[in-house]
């Protein structure tokens, strides 16, 4: 169940028959309950080989159960199967371009458009994320209208994070945390957190030893940030508390 995100199955398995078995088990609690699998992806070109031998002839030419696309999106990622990596899916083409080419500003409603159209759970761009939201949370504090033009202090930081976000688009997010996970004695979960009077965020790495206690290598594991209600009067100490 904590594998499954609304009508998809997410899972990594350490071997090919493990991940058959789990296969199989998904297309019989399915069935069960009178659902048909439409559609498999894995990194592992044998690991339908098994299934394929009880398939019927309908669903072995079934071009969506068994695609044959390289990539396929995924909460908010672009996962690509062959080479084992992913990348930040943005969908900005509702965008206008000469907003994204930052010819001219944008408007409160469009800033707001551009905050909504990153979807990034994990939080790899939640650097850039905070940054569009602090630049919403200073249009809206300073009451513009829905349709009226940023200010010309703000654009700067809009041009600036707009570059940085068409960018990180190219970045190719390995799937693996690490390729010393085996070889580690010792995981640990390092976090970051800090607190302004208008944001607050947070960082968590996870850092690997050996038995010995010998560092390995350190990797990004999720970032989270939170723009402070206009509304709310706090210190910035009852913030960090949070």
């Amino acid at each position: 169940v904590n594998k499954t995100y609304v009508d998809d199955v997410v899972f990594a398995v350490d071997d090919v028959k493990q991940g058959q078995k789990l296969i199989k088990q998904i297309r019989d609690i399915l069935s069960s309950a009178g659902f048909n699998l439409v559609k498999l992806k894995s990194n592992e070109e044998n690991m339908f080989d098994v299934i394929k031998q009880n398939c019927t002839e309908t669903e072995l030419n079934d071009s969506k159960l068994f695609s044959k696309e390289v990539q396929e999106k995924l909460l908010g990622y672009l996962l690509n199967f062959e080479h084992d990596f992913m990348q930040i899916a943005l969908t900005l083409e509702k965008i206008p371009e000469e907003i994204m080419s930052c010819k001219i500003r944008p408007t409160k409603r469009q800033v707001l458009q551009l905050c909504m159209s990153i979807y990034d759970p994990v939080g790899f761009v939640e650097f850039l994320l905070s940054k569009f939201k602090l630049i919403f949370h200073w249009i809206v504090k300073e009451e513009h209208d829905w349709d009226q033009l940023i200010d010309i202090k703000y654009f700067s930081i809009w041009k600036r994070c707009v570059l940085l976000l068409k960018q990180v688009q190219n970045i190719k997010i390995p799937r693996l945390y690490s390729i010393n996970l085996k070889n580690a004695n010792i995981i640990q979960l390092v976090g970051f957190g800090d607190a302004g009077t208008e944001i607050l965020c947070a960082v968590v790495y996870m850092r690997l030893l050996d038995e010995s206690r010998n560092y390995l290598n350190h990797q990004f594991v999720c970032a989270k940030s939170y723009i402070v209600p206009l509304k709310e009067s706090r210190t910035i100490p009852d913030l960090e508390l949070d």
